[in-house]
């Protein structure tokens, strides 16, 4: 496409989000939401399975990280905004898949998916088990979603459906924004040759063990951006 037509497409799209809970509704535009939250989940599997060729069965512990740690954040620290309890659930899941990338980086194929099937169980074992903290089956509930607040100029008050809205969509358009970037970097056409031939990636002189753990975490990261707008919306 020109670039004129793609510059019309973003307007276009930028408008149709702008109007949209004013023309369907509060539940057609909580429904977006849901739907947002679920494509950005999986434009972060997508970077793993369908650029790098790494399948994940327990990719989900990197979205119940990030929605863990926000709602904790937002349930035990008070007077907690908005936005740092956004970048701790994304932190949260960043540091768990750099604690696990060592490991799972250096794995491939079936060896990567079936080692992931057993990290997926144990987190699941472990929100059970830490019931007074995780709640279990129940999960985290009764949390207030904080304003927010821009330079302490400008406050909004994200109780208010319509404004959580904006912000939810903003947030996830530019995650999934941000996650397109890096496949069109040069990183990722290595993601893209891992795939295709890794040895032929390390005989260029690329590291691919390094190369798979920076995928691994970035695409742990923006399931932790998935997870944490999950518990905010569930929050409201």
């Amino acid at each position: 496409m020109s670039r004129a037509t793609t510059l019309a497409l973003w307007v276009f799209g930028v408008i149709a989000l702008a109007i949209l809970p004013h023309l369907t509704g509060i539940y057609y535009a909580n429904f977006f939401i849901n739907l947002g939250i679920v494509a950005l989940f999986a434009v972060s599997y997508n970077l793993l399975m369908g650029f790098t060729g790494l399948l994940s069965f327990g990719h989900a512990i990197y979205f119940g990280a990030g929605g863990y740690a926000t709602a904790l954040a937002l349930e035990t620290v008070e007077g907690m905004p908005l936005i740092p309890s956004l970048l701790l659930g994304v932190l949260s899941a960043v540091v768990l898949a750099t604690i696990l990338c060592p490991i799972v980086a250096r794995l491939r194929h079936a060896a990567f998916a079936m080692l992931h099937l057993a990290f997926n169980y144990i987190m699941y074992v472990i929100v059970l088990k830490l019931r007074d903290v995780t709640g279990g089956e129940d999960g985290i509930s009764g949390y207030d979603i904080p304003p927010l607040n821009i330079f302490g100029l400008v406050s909004f008050d994200m109780t208010d459906p319509i404004l959580f809205f904006y912000f939810a969509v903003a947030v996830l358009v530019g995650s999934m924004w941000l996650a397109w970037y890096v496949t069109k970097s040069p990183f990722g056409q290595i993601m893209i040759g891992i795939r295709d031939n890794d040895m032929r990636v390390d005989y260029l002189g690329f590291k691919v063990n390094n190369s798979k753990a920076v995928t691994y975490i970035i695409a742990a990261a923006f399931a932790g951006v998935a997870g944490s707008i999950s518990a905010l919306f569930q929050g409201m």
